[in-house]
Order: structure tokens, then C-alpha cells, then sequence
């Protein structure tokens, strides 16, 4: 999961990324300045702008890494059970991580 405000600056609106472990919007203070890095506008941001999504970079992780052991241990058989077995844990994954999501978007 990952936490991002839209910048204030009317021309620019892109996602600004917040590095926090926070689950829930009670966790962030209640303000905080950024500055975004695409148009270097720097404003204070409410923890109610703030938002998560699933972190897009962490989904087919498992089923390339399964696929890449089945095929050094057991060769195509193996890259295909590698991949069946570790994608459904990435699956398992992403599940639990679209729950943080929902949770966090959901929170006061």
C-alpha cells in the first residue's frame, strides 16, 4: 500500500507519494507540509487528503520469482508450478493489501 496527496497547484494536480507506515489516517499528523517534486509547489496538506492505493510495483513479484526457481530446479514443469504456486501467494498478497487500502481510505 502506498499514501499520496494530489498537489494543490491547479497545473499540476499529479500524485505526491507520503513514505509513512501508517494504516489508518489517525496515525499521520493532522497537517504536514510537502513540496511536490514535479512542479516544486510547496503547501500544507489535512490528513483527510490523503489516500492510499495498491502499490502497483508488487503484484506479479511472486509469479516471476516462482516461475524463475521452478526453472532452475525442476526446469518448464517447474516454472509453471513455481509460478502457479508463488503467484497465488502474491495473490494472497494483494488480497491483504487491497483490505489495507479499503481500511485506510475508509478511516477517519
Amino acid at each position: 500500500m502506498r499514501l499520496f496527496v494530489q498537489c494543490h497547484n491547479i497545473k499540476c494536480r499529479r500524485k505526491i507519494l507520503i513514505s509513512s507506515p501508517a494504516q489508518v489516517r489517525s496515525e499521520l499528523p493532522e497537517t504536514f507540509e510537502l513540496i511536490c517534486s514535479f512542479c516544486g509547489s510547496k503547501d500544507f496538506y489535512h490528513n483527510n487528503e490523503v489516500f492510499a492505493e495498491i502499490d502497483p510495483t508488487k503484484a506479479p513479484i511472486g509469479a516471476i520469482v516462482g516461475g524463475l526457481l521452478g526453472a532452475l530446479v525442476l526446469g518448464p514443469i517447474g516454472a509453471l508450478g513455481g509460478a502457479v504456486l508463488f503467484g497465488g501467494a502474491g495473490a494472497n498478497a494483494d488480497n491483504l493489501d487491497k483490505k489495507a487500502v479499503e481500511r485506510f481510505n475508509l478511516s477517519v
